[in-house]
């Protein structure tokens, strides 16, 4: 901040796109700050956009074999060739996971462990501000213990700097 420069000119410097947020007045996120993510879907699940976006949500695809993860729903076969060792700390990582797991309730569990990557439940998860379904934790949700167990586990994961993008990206969904 420049010495002349106020603390709300500085801020307007800083995130140029304010602008583009909508006033905290705005009656469609009327109370969000103040609600948990549970509160605001069931206070707002039967406002008729919403309610007609969650009907039109199909899963016709769910009879469908699984055939892997894809960006537009086309398999490119052969895209990857992974190694047998790629060196990844895989020890680290699995002491990280049973931890995680050894923390968490038998209801955190069933919604977050599955057999199967094909699993339908993994199949559908999505990650919206608002619920689509059940699947998963919600950080926001969960005990410290379990929050410092989920960044032990990416943190032995990533890669330092893949982490601190990681961290960057959960403060910004944190601040919007």
């Amino acid at each position: 901040m420049t010495k002349n420069a106020t603390a709300s000119e500085e801020t307007s410097q800083l995130s140029p796109f304010r602008h583009l947020l909508p006033s905290k007045d705005w009656d469609r996120i009327e109370n969000v700050s103040t609600s948990s993510a549970r509160q605001w879907y069931e206070d707002r699940k039967n406002v008729p956009a919403l309610k007609d976006f969650l009907a039109s949500l199909k899963l016709e695809n769910i009879s469908q074999p699984y055939r892997g993860f894809t960006s537009d729903g086309t398999v490119i076969d052969g895209l990857f060739h992974y190694a047998d060792d790629e060196g990844a700390p895989v020890h680290a990582m699995v002491d990280s996971a049973l931890t995680l797991i050894s923390l968490m309730s038998p209801a955190q569990k069933e919604r977050t462990l599955f057999d199967s990557v094909e699993a339908d439940e993994i199949r559908i998860w999505s990650n919206p501000e608002f619920y689509v379904n059940e699947g998963g934790l919600r950080l926001d949700e969960c005990s410290r213990t379990i929050q410092s167990a989920v960044h032990d586990l990416l943190r032995s994961s990533l890669s330092a700097s893949g982490y601190y993008k990681l961290l960057g990206c959960c403060q910004i969904n944190d601040f919007l």
